[in-house]
């Protein structure tokens, strides 16, 4: 019985203790002054405006509940919370102007009537912080200057405004030039799905041209010259079109947009970037305006007869103008030859030089030696000869081997060879399969 009585006593005192704590503690966070406050959405993360243009939306009210004194003089601090830390705050000793509470009767402050605070001793802060931020009021008892309230703030959730999503043309695209310049840009209103929207908005287009060597497409704003800005202007679409400056073709362009608040650029007396997250500026995008391709020949085929085939309509004869490089592609009647080597005489415009054709039907490529070949702006060839090279002069049947490719001017013809020959050399490699040798294995 005597370890239960002793059980229970130290219990009891526990409980008083506790109770006791809970009282002082009740006790040191009581003050004689209670301030709620209430900030109207949507939020802005320019604060000045809350003591201006949106001083209706910051509503703060103090009220005296003291049992004892009727009436308390004060003045008030004011404090800028930011995710639960204080990050601006007034001058508790500033001389500001005081006022006289009385007992249960609430005062409303709505911003303006805190306009001189903020402005003696939190001017400088002009922008909120994205987060959970709160806009708060102490009361100072003038006799004493001390704190006789706790700290009441408005609050609510900040963020800056996404910038505009850039939707045409799309990033990295290839605009064909046109017989009317006629490109149309556009982007989405991203704002709209923020926190605190704006309501007097304009954008600012830029177009620049990205000169050769500059890899970042930044680096072209910086350091380019614009070839074409529209300002202040509504809408979320730009028709490019022969009035503002002609593109040149086959170079590379950048545009961007940047969203512009006009009320913030009214406070501030200066564009209002800072309403938006990366200043307001979109994405850059980037695209190729490039030439139109050259019409392609009017070619078909009359039926092929031995190792050549006849053009029935003509070919462009407009030469190429410029050499080949390694792998690429010209066309020689039905089939592609794939260059391996190419010299360009600029006098003659012809080409001598090595190559790969596949020959589909044999699911392998052969190599050719071509001289004097005339090739036009399509890539093919309008005059020329192309031969088979082979590494022994019975790889192919006697009626391949005179000549891979014949082209002449007069008849306009090139490489290709009928049916007949076709089921010859399919014929002649399934009787004498080790006579496949050397080019003929090869692939591309």
């Amino acid at each position: 019985m005597r370890t239960l009585f002793y059980t229970f006593s130290i219990i009891w005192v526990l409980a008083i203790l506790a109770v006791s704590s809970v009282s002082t503690q009740a006790q040191s966070q009581f003050y004689p002054v209670q301030i709620n406050g209430v900030l109207v959405p949507p939020h802005s993360i320019h604060l000045k405006g809350y003591f201006e243009d949106r001083a209706a939306d910051l509503q703060l009210t103090v009220v005296l509940q003291d049992p004892v004194e009727i009436t308390r003089e004060v003045k008030f601090r004011l404090k800028l919370d930011n995710n639960g830390s204080i990050i601006d705050q007034t001058d508790i000793n500033l001389t500001t102007e005081t006022y006289v509470l009385e007992q249960n009767v609430p005062i409303s402050f709505s911003g303006d009537d805190l306009l001189e605070l903020y402005n003696t001793g939190m001017q400088d802060t002009e922008w909120m912080p994205e987060g959970f931020n709160g806009i708060c009021l102490e009361a100072i008892d003038v006799a004493t200057n001390k704190v006789i309230s706790n700290t009441g703030c408005a609050t609510g959730f900040f963020e800056k405004s996404q910038p505009p999503l850039l939707q045409g043309p799309p990033c990295g695209e290839e605009i064909i030039q046109s017989e009317v310049q006629n490109i149309l840009f556009s982007w989405q209103e991203m704002h709209l799905l923020s926190g605190n929207p704006h309501q007097n908005l304009t954008y600012h287009f830029t177009l620049v041209e990205i000169p050769e060597g500059i890899s970042n497409p930044k680096d072209a704003f910086d350091l380019n010259s614009p070839i074409y800005q529209e300002e202040f202007f509504e809408g979320t679409t730009l028709i490019y079109d022969e009035s503002k400056p002609i593109l040149e073709p086959d170079k590379p362009y950048a545009w961007r947009v940047q969203a512009i608040d006009l009320e913030a650029e009214f406070l501030l007396g200066e564009i209002g970037g800072d309403m938006f997250k990366n200043s307001g500026f979109s994405e850059i995008c980037t695209f190729d305006y490039n030439s139109p391709p050259p019409p392609p020949d009017p070619v078909t085929f009359s039926t092929c007869s031995g190792n050549t085939c006849i053009y029935m309509e003509g070919v462009s004869e407009i030469p190429k103008g410029m050499n080949y490089m390694m792998d690429d592609v010209v066309k020689i009647g039905n089939f592609k030859m794939k260059i391996i080597e190419s010299s360009y005489n600029e006098s003659t415009e012809m080409y001598t030089g090595m190559g790969s054709v596949k020959i589909p039907f044999l699911g392998t490529s052969i190599s050719v030696e071509f001289t004097d070949l005339k090739i036009n702006q399509n890539d093919r060839v309008y005059d020329g000869n192309a031969y088979a090279v082979l590494d022994s002069p019975d790889v192919t049947p006697d009626d391949f081997e005179s000549g891979f490719a014949v082209a002449t001017a007069a008849e306009t013809t090139s490489l290709g060879f009928d049916s007949e020959t076709a089921d010859l050399l399919m014929d002649y490699y399934d009787i004498n399969p080790n006579k496949k040798v050397s080019e003929l294995e090869q692939g591309d």
